[in-house]
Order: structure tokens, then sequence, then C-alpha cells
């Protein structure tokens, strides 16, 4: 999940996505906590775990799968194991979502899975098949714009900016749309992404203010996973992260460990005055 940046920052923001995409909310859905999970005492990391408010809550396990893993499912529930046996007071029970871009990338042999894939304990979601993105919540239509073809992807994510435009949520889906292509097009900068999609360089002031909330609030929700909370040292680094591009702090963030940082060494590792 750490590498699949967009993603990790929708859910982050926003964890009820996951019980929009499988269409069932628990009760307090909008409480669960999307967080990284390490497991002492083992090489354990869950990257895409849904905590529930209270141990009578469930656990959702969630994995995005970009590339045929024939050992997914069986690397998933070894995971599950691992958590449940050290953690078992926190939650009542589990399930799990695993989101593909197309049917294509399944796994090939389901039989050590496929009671689980029946029962509905194991929900798999296919990102092409979602429709037209015309029609979905924004959150959903992020999600599927992340595997069109490349001149799809611009008319889209034009569509999408113009929606956004009367959404409370606009400066959030700006600064994910535009990180999305900077993804897909990874040679151009930033400001060359932002003219492909029609957005004035010199922006008006409350456009430009709107991309710059949405940037401090993406880089925050990846400091409070990745260390819990934000302190005074962290806080000062918040500005020195918004001169990068999106898929430079969000990397960067996303594989720090969570050890606590000093100034001096996060200053050291984005060479900035």
């Amino acid at each position: 999940m750490k590498q699949d940046t967009i993603f990790y920052q929708l859910f982050k923001r926003s964890p009820t996505l996951l019980f929009e995409l499988i269409s069932s909310f628990p009760p307090q859905a909008e409480d669960h906590r999307f967080d990284s999970i390490e497991v002492k005492e083992t090489a354990f990391r869950a990257d895409g775990v849904f905590l529930p408010p209270t141990p009578e809550g469930n656990v959702y396990f969630c994995e995005v799968q970009q590339a045929r893993d024939n050992l997914l499912y069986e690397r998933l529930l070894a995971e599950i194991s691992i958590f449940a046996y050290r953690e078992r007071d926190s939650f009542k029970d589990w399930k799990a979502v695993v989101i593909y871009p197309t049917r294509d990338i399944e796994q090939e042999r389901l039989e050590v899975v496929q009671e689980f894939l029946d029962s509905g304990r194991i929900t798999r979601i296919y990102l092409d098949e979602l429709g037209a993105i015309e029609d979905l919540p924004w959150s959903l239509s992020l999600m599927a714009l992340t595997i069109l073809s490349s001149d799809e992807m611009l008319e889209k994510a034009r569509g999408m900016l113009q929606r956004s435009e009367t959404s409370n949520e606009g400066s959030a889906i700006l600064d994910l749309v535009i990180t999305a292509i900077v993804y897909k097009f990874a040679e151009l900068t930033r400001d060359e992404v932002l003219t492909m999609l029609g957005i004035e360089l010199k922006e008006p002031r409350a456009f430009r203010e709107a991309r710059e909330d949405g940037k401090a609030e993406a880089i925050e929700a990846i400091l409070l996973a990745r260390f819990g909370a934000i302190d005074e040292e962290l806080a000062k680094v918040v500005p020195k992260l918004m001169q990068l591009e999106s898929t430079e702090y969000a990397g960067l963030l996303i594989n720090l460990s969570r050890s606590p940082l000093a100034q001096a060494e996060l200053s050291e590792l984005l060479a900035l005055p």
C-alpha cells in the first residue's frame, strides 16, 4: 500500500471510501482509522489496515494490486493471521479488500482462498468496472482515473477539476488529481502538468491558496500516519515539504521510519536551507 501514494492519501483522508467501494458500511464506519501497523518482535508490517474505533468492531485489510502476484492471497492471509495472533483483543472479526485495475491480473490459482472469496470475507474490486467517472463520487472517480490511458486520463481529469470548483473538498481534489497526473507523466514537471490540464500558471489567488491548502493537508495526513502526531519539530518541516512536488514529498514521507525525527535530520534529507 505504501507504494500506492494516491490510494494512501485517499484512504487517509477518507477511510469511509473503502466501505463505499464495497457498498457495506459497518457501525461507526466514519470512526475507523486507516494506518500502517508494525508488530514488535516480528518483521511483519501491514500498510493498509482500517482499525475499528472499539474492540467490538471489525478490522479491514486493504491491498492495492497493480501487477499479477500469484501468491497474493497466501501472503495476505499470512499477514492477517499474524495480526490476529498479536492484536486479538483489538477487534472482533476481520474482512479484506483487494483492489485491482482489471480482472486480467487476478491471481491464477484460488483454491486456498476460494471459501473466503465466496463468503465475502475477502472482496475484490476491479477499478475498470466501477462505472463512468462522471457518475462516480469524486473519491471513486480518482481511483478510476489512475487506470486510464494518457489521453483519456487528461480528458477526465479536466472534467474532475471543473466538478471540484463546486465541491467543498475542491482543494483536496485539485491536489490529488494533479498528483495522479504527475505519476502518469513522470517525465513532466508540475508546471507542465498544470499547462496540460489547462490551469494557468498565474493562478487566481483563491485557486492558488486552494492548491496550497490541499498540499499541506496531504503532507499532514502522511505525517500523522507515520508518527501518530505532529509535534513542534515536525510542524516546522511542513513549509519545506511544500516546496517539493507531490511525488517527491509523498514518497519521502511514506518511506520514513517510525523513529522520532529531529529537525536537522529531515533538513539534511531534504537538502533545503
